[in-house]
């Protein structure tokens, strides 16, 4: 691996190391460099917005005068912020550059973990920022009466705020359902979101339903309850759930399945209008496996007919696992809305 891709991979090793995390990620970097990814790469560093916040800082150093560095591996700053409600929303973030704010979806855990074999294969010149949804990681569980996709997308553009503004979100499963939702009224506090497979109610489909995880979260069968889920909601074939069991991430999984009751009460409860989505103007990047059937494939094919600025990503291969299974189809997935991203005027 050389230089170039050595700074790339600026992450906290030491939390998965143990899982043989560095070895994946360091296989999946070093074959970066493929036609595609050194286009999209010259398109991003073109863009005026990206440039301006990217890796080089302005220091001072014996001199009056500022002098550019490159700060390629910043270290991982863990930062909370207090949402609209109260509930503190924590998040990590690492690298220095354009903000983009990553959100993990249904029993994501937190501390960044669901997002950390695609954040050392993104773009240079970004400032990766993992949000731990409620009930993860450093974020507090906030009330359960009063949860919904609407307060959870207030914690998004809390976050948002708190970076600054004008981010770019990519989103997994129910967290691309709440960003969407956020989308909505963002303003200019996100220029562009990323959206991997959201799933939404009035689906032909439906959205699936499972009596087997209820009862299994109703006797405290933790365990039992992740298998249902995974079965009868998302739709895993018998043999993913069985890999995904073996995963080094399964146990967490269980840990926080609990979540999913809610999380799925408050997604039922969704306007099912999609006509609510086509005041969205900024780019989206719509992401779907070409193994995923049901419900998530016609949501994507839905929110394409409706979003006046979308793009669609169809990751080969693959179903609705790839930020472990694929991380480099998502990461560029990623660059491809970064390059999309328009032009814009600069004072540098």
């Amino acid at each position: 691996m050389d230089a170039e891709q050595a700074d790339r991979i600026a992450v906290d090793w030491d939390a998965f190391d143990a899982a043989g995390g560095k070895q994946i990620v360091e296989e999946h970097a070093a074959r970066y460099q493929h036609k595609k990814g050194k286009e999209q790469k010259e398109q991003i560093s073109q863009n005026p917005v990206i440039r301006q916040n990217s890796l080089d800082q302005y220091v001072t150093a014996g001199s009056s005068q500022p002098r550019r560095v490159r700060r390629p591996n910043a270290p991982l700053t863990d930062v909370v912020v207090t949402a609209s409600d109260g509930t503190v929303i924590g998040w990590d973030a690492t690298g220095v550059g354009w903000p983009l704010l990553l959100v993990h979806g249904g029993v994501g855990d937190g501390d960044g973990a669901a997002w950390r074999f695609v954040r050392p294969l993104l773009p240079d010149g970004l400032r990766a920022v993992a949000m731990d949804r409620r009930g993860r990681g450093r974020s507090d569980r906030g009330d359960d009466a009063s949860h919904s996709l609407e307060v959870e997308a207030d914690d998004v553009l809390a976050v948002a705020e708190a970076l600054g503004g004008g981010v770019v979100v990519a989103a997994h499963s129910i967290g691309a359902t709440i960003t969407l939702q956020a989308l909505r009224r963002a303003g200019d506090l996100i220029a562009g979101a990323v959206l991997y497979e959201p799933p939404l109610p009035g689906m032909p489909s439906g959205l699936g339903s499972s009596d087997a995880m209820l009862t299994a979260l109703d006797e405290g069968r933790a365990e039992d309850a992740l298998v249902a889920f995974l079965r009868d909601m998302v739709q895993l074939a018998p043999g993913d759930i069985e890999a995904y069991r073996a995963s080094p991430a399964w146990s967490s999984r269980v840990a926080l399945i609990w979540t999913v009751r809610r999380e799925n009460a408050s997604l039922r409860a969704l306007d099912p209008d999609l006509g609510r989505y086509g005041g969205i103007r900024i780019p989206v990047e719509l992401v779907v496996g070409d193994r995923t059937a049901g419900h998530p494939r016609e949501a994507v094919d839905a929110l394409a007919a409706v979003l006046p600025d979308v793009g669609v990503t169809v990751l080969e291969g693959q179903g609705h696992g790839a930020l472990a299974q694929a991380p480099q189809l998502v990461a560029d997935a990623i660059a491809a809305l970064l390059a999309r991203l328009p032009a814009v005027a600069t004072d540098s």
